[in-house]
């Protein structure tokens, strides 16, 4: 959808992190009101439990995650 943005071809309602990566296409993101929120989840295996680096990933996005909300808030 941000590819046809880029081309002109219309609007579109997207998360942020896609939008930002089209930034340098043209594609300019703006807020949206009322507010969508989404969730992203970690899915591991049953079987096993996560190992040290899988969960230090995961903290690192979540931290990610927290400090692109503050700054879409503030925007």
């Amino acid at each position: 959808m941000c590819g046809l943005v880029s081309s002109g071809l219309g609007v579109a309602i997207c998360d942020p992190f896609t939008a930002g990566e089209f930034a340098s296409r043209g594609v300019v993101a703006r807020r949206f009101l009322p507010r969508i929120d989404f969730e992203f989840a970690a899915v591991f295996p049953p079987q096993r439990r996560p190992s040290p680096v899988a969960l230090e990933l995961v903290e690192t996005l979540r931290l990610a995650l927290v400090e692109l909300d503050h700054e879409l808030m503030s925007a």
